[in-house]
């Protein structure tokens, strides 16, 4: 993967899902973008596939994200590994897991962002800026397809760790990106008023630390340090390059095997959309935040 990482027990093969008919790239594009944040992301690799020596065109060789990939980056055992997904059903592990997430949600939901007894509990279940800083991140890709699903929680179920991801407190996994980065709304949609109303666990815990002052004001910190850093308008560009750069050549074989996107300049076109929105969003994110902070 070009980190030095190697070995892993299963792999994904992905033609780019919703993505394939666009820019073929998406959701690879934006988990490379969080690539060294906090939180986990799928590492990508573009590959030409063949099966049983037939032509199949561009995918993106992918690292699947589930108990076994965790145990291998920490180095500790699948079993140990519990994850709770979207709507807090247990995807692996301990069966009380999701139980326990669902009542600590329930709980902030309640929470008038004062008292110290629920801050404590929240610090003790929930890994807050790897929390904020993952929040932040898909609203400022514009992850139109969260955060009712494509959301993965997991911790680790042995002795604790203190000052690891071994804490056993819930750490945060990147999910499906292909519906954002522009795929079907514009650079200026505000994401911070799209989760408000949403009523999933994931929103309801956001919203719930919204009414503490010192956690709004970690996530304003949080969510321009984004935007002026990793996520900001010139890096997005650099990366975007990069990877056009990587797919371009084999891009005309693809279209003609597949008409997925229809043929190369429909391909260029949908490029350019996300060319447009690395350019603009950086500043809308900001006017976007600052109505949302202040409300």
């Amino acid at each position: 993967w070009g980190d030095g990482s190697a070995g892993a027990t299963s792999f994904v093969i992905r033609a780019a899902g919703n993505d394939q008919v666009k820019a073929m790239m998406r959701d690879a594009y934006q988990h490379g973008l969080c690539d060294g944040l906090s939180f986990e992301v799928s590492k990508a690799m573009p590959c030409v596939l063949y099966i049983n020596g037939a032509y199949w065109g561009l995918h993106h060789l992918r690292q699947r994200m589930d108990d076994e990939e965790l145990a291998r980056r920490y180095d500790v055992k699948a079993r140990k590994i519990t994850i709770v997904e979207d709507l807090g059903v247990l995807y692996k592990g301990e069966p009380s897991a999701a139980d326990k997430l669902l009542g600590l949600v329930a709980k902030v939901d309640r929470w008038d962002g004062q008292g110290e007894e629920v801050a404590q509990l929240i610090e003790a279940q929930l890994d807050v800026p790897e929390f904020l800083q993952y929040m932040a991140a898909q609203m400022v890709l514009g992850n139109m397809d969260w955060p009712r699903q494509n959301v993965k929680y997991w911790r680790y179920e042995g002795k604790p760790s203190i000052g690891t991801k071994m804490d056993g407190r819930w750490h945060m996994v990147m999910g499906d990106s292909d519906l954002g980065f522009g795929a079907n709304a514009s650079p200026e949609h505000d994401m911070f008023q799209k989760v408000r109303p949403m009523d999933s666990p994931t929103a309801r815990l956001f919203i719930g630390m919204m009414r503490s002052p010192i956690y709004r004001e970690l996530f304003r910190s949080v969510a321009d340090d984004l935007v002026s850093g990793p996520l900001s308008s010139a890096r997005c560009k650099a990366e975007l390059d990069r990877m056009v750069l990587q797919l371009s050549p084999e891009m005309n074989r693809h279209t003609a095997r597949w008409r997925k996107p229809v043929d190369v300049a429909h391909w260029n076109r949908e490029v350019q959309v996300l060319r447009e929105f690395a350019a603009r969003r950086q500043e809308a994110v900001r006017a976007q935040l600052q109505r949302f902070i202040g409300s």
